[in-house]
């Protein structure tokens, strides 16, 4: 259960203060007049000598602000609405506070995956926390008591039967439903377990990693044989003596055929890929009907039939994009970035050390940057999922809106949704837009370091043209894996 009968120690202590401290700023305001009796009779209630007026109100989330399982507490006494997380004292980090007087609506909006309460005031809506699908229940209850307490009727409390259950490893709070605990589980498990709808593929799926091998490994040659190329053109003295057009005809050959069996390979991928992604998501539907047949209705009493749906299809269709494509992805950076920094540790080994000097930047700057990033835009995934909900209420209920003349107010409503989307997704682009120039920047240096070292190589005769043309076309395909890998992250 999510609402609480009584309060986590550091939830209590951390709400005794705040009271306290509102209180004694109430009474030290000049004119209070009686008002001190007004602090005395509250701070009794506070100490627990009014048991009929006895607050607060608790209610215990599973999931916290930044979309993680783990816990929270939105608290409702006389006057406020505090929302405390843990840092790990004996005192509750105090999150968020609103007013009461300021709350005109109360909410719980059911989102894809989580869901969360929420206030409206004159000026802004307020998120609150957020919560699974396990509490949905006790999550629209204390909603409506914030509503009702809001606009001054009486709470209806409701009856707290069981304790919350907490993860014995981690202290999270877990579902009602399980025993297990999502944050604890063995991920080593679950991706082994997620593997076994590949071995029915086994060949299929060895074929995809032998193309992608391949690719990789002819990825390597157009750059050497350019250098070469850019050695015999500059120096046909020392590389070409003859004056032959025969060695140009030859790497030229061999650069159209690498490009030939590169383009293969992708026909291979392009048409074995599709294949293999929908046989899979195909057998994990199966599967998936197959347990919701199994589950009691004690399941489906605490779901509603969109999340349940999102099984089927929204979650599906994510672990294909994983198999079909993150996995090939992840597999295809480790390979370039082995094979690559193989080649250029043969080429000039002492250059190579150099162009690592930006790496840890650029591990770091995406680092930092990916998870505000990813808070940005599940924001504006939100926003649209709103405008969304908006557009489908309008849309089933035209009728009723025509009939009673409702369509300047939809049309106010729905712009408004249109305009929160706009908001949202022109913060998270702008955002986004301040990283990939840094980047850029940061492989740039890494350009500058070998045309700076690789020329003074070169005018002093230690290092060739080609070779260092060579070495600006590995460059980019270097760095390419750092970016990459912040995607196969997501998935």
């Amino acid at each position: 259960m999510a609402l609480l009968e009584a309060l986590p120690v550091e939830v209590e202590k951390s709400l005794r203060d705040l009271q306290r401290e509102a209180s004694s700023a109430r009474a030290a305001l000049p004119g209070a007049g009686d008002t001190l009796l007004d602090a005395q009779s509250e701070q009794d209630a506070i100490d627990g000598d009014d048991t009929e007026n006895q607050f607060p109100i608790a209610f215990a989330s599973d999931v916290n602000s930044s979309g993680l399982f783990g816990p929270e507490w939105l608290v409702v006494d006389h006057r406020q609405v505090y929302v405390f997380s843990p840092n790990g004292g004996d005192r509750a980090h105090l999150r968020r506070a609103v007013p009461l007087s300021r709350i005109r609506e109360a909410k719980a909006e059911m989102h894809v995956g989580n869901g969360q309460i929420e206030v409206r005031t004159d000026d802004e809506t307020i998120p609150l926390v957020r919560f699974s699908h396990a509490t949905i229940g006790d999550a629209h209850t204390i909603a409506r008591q914030i509503d009702a307490l809001a606009k001054g009727e009486e709470a209806r409390l409701a009856d707290v039967e069981e304790k919350l259950k907490y993860c014995p490893n981690c202290g999270r709070v877990l579902p009602d439903d399980t025993e297990v605990c999502p944050a604890c589980v063995n991920k080593r498990a679950v991706m082994l377990r997620l593997f076994r709808f590949l071995a029915p593929y086994k060949a299929q799926a060895a074929a995809s990693v032998v193309i992608l091998v391949g690719m990789t490994a002819v990825e390597l040659a157009p750059p050497y044989i350019g250098g070469k190329l850019v050695d015999i053109l500059t120096k046909p003295e020392r590389y070409n003596p003859t004056h032959s057009l025969a060695p140009i005809l030859n790497l030229v050959g061999i650069l159209a055929i690498t490009r030939f069996i590169s383009a293969g390979f992708t026909f291979c991928q392009r048409r074995l890929n599709p294949w293999l992604g929908a046989r899979i998501l195909m057998d994990i539907r199966v599967c998936l009907y197959d347990k919701f047949n199994q589950l009691s209705l004690a399941y489906y009493d605490k779901r509603s039939t969109g999340s349940v749906m999102a099984r089927v299809t929204n979650d599906a269709d994510n672990l294909w994009d994983f198999l079909t494509d993150g996995i090939p992805w992840f597999i295809s950076n480790i390979l370039t970035l082995l094979g690559i920094g193989a080649v250029l540790f043969f080429m000039n080994w002492r250059l190579t050390l150099l162009l690592l000097i930006p790496a840890p930047f650029i591990l770091g700057l995406t680092k930092w940057f990916m998870p505000r990033a990813r808070k940005r835009f599940h924001h504006v995934w939100h926003r649209i999922s709103k405008m969304y909900s908006t557009l489908n209420a309008n849309l089933t209920g035209m009728r009723v809106v025509k009939a009673f003349a409702q369509e300047e107010r939809e049309n106010r409503r729905f712009a408004d949704r249109n305009r929160q989307v706009f908001e949202a997704s022109f913060a998270a682009n702008s955002f986004a837009a301040t990283f990939w120039p840094l980047i850029a920047l940061l492989m740039s240096a890494g350009s500058y370091i070998i045309w700076i070292v690789g020329g003074h190589d070169v005018i002093h005769g230690a290092m060739s043209i080609g070779a260092l043309t060579a070495f600006s076309g590995y460059l980019a395909q270097f760095y390419a894996p750092f970016q990459n890998f912040s995607r196969v992250l997501d998935w």
